[in-house]
């Protein structure tokens, strides 16, 4: 099967590798918010619970990939995935274009807008939905269904303002600060 070059990647390189990357991934917004922030915290449960979905559907995506699966000329082809990249790379200048009015600079949210969410927005569109949708069992589909189903519900959940509140849990900080009182960056006691 000849594969497009990110597809070819995924293939050929060992899952752990790949898993490696993701780990890492959380681990520089992790340390960054601690860094910035004083404490590592995400209340948004689409960007904890929902990352973690949307990486499972792309290891079902990868293990397709490993199985040297065929996949339509349209989903190996440089122009789809060049739009996809394109799309992804939209996507995160519209979600960083919304976060600056938010009071206080969170380079933690805006590393995840500007490449956490592009990178997953490629792995599904361009990698995984392709894969499983034409080469996968009907196993790795349902997973796939259920896991997708669950993201978006977080994700709406995470938009929903609580009543006696005004900013969504999506707002984090503003979230922390309204339900909690907890103000960022944090200073600490010592």
């Amino acid at each position: 099967m000849d594969y497009f070059i990110t597809q070819r990647w995924l293939a050929e390189t060992p899952w752990w590798i790949t898993a490696g990357l993701v780990i890492s991934m959380y681990g520089i917004i992790s340390a960054l918010a601690e860094h910035l922030n004083g404490i590592a915290v995400c209340v948004a449960r689409s960007g904890s619970y929902g990352d973690m979905a949307l990486s499972v559907i792309a290891f079902i995506a990868i293990g397709i990939l490993q199985r040297h699966a065929p996949l339509p000329e349209l989903a190996v082809s440089g122009w789809y995935h060049g739009l996809i990249i394109a799309l992804a790379i939209g996507a995160a200048a519209a979600l960083l274009y919304f976060e600056t009015p938010w009071s206080y600079p969170r380079w933690d949210n805006h590393f995840h807008s500007g490449v956490i969410v592009p990178i997953f927005m490629y792995l599904m569109l361009g990698i995984a939905l392709p894969a499983i949708i034409y080469a996968g069992t009907r196993l790795e589909f349902s997973a796939t269904v259920v896991l997708l189903a669950f993201y978006l519900g977080l994700v709406t959940l995470d938009f929903k303002v609580e009543p006696g509140m005004s900013a969504p849990r999506m707002n984090q900080h503003e979230w922390l600060k309204q339900k909690y009182g907890i103000e960022f960056p944090l200073k600490p006691k010592h």
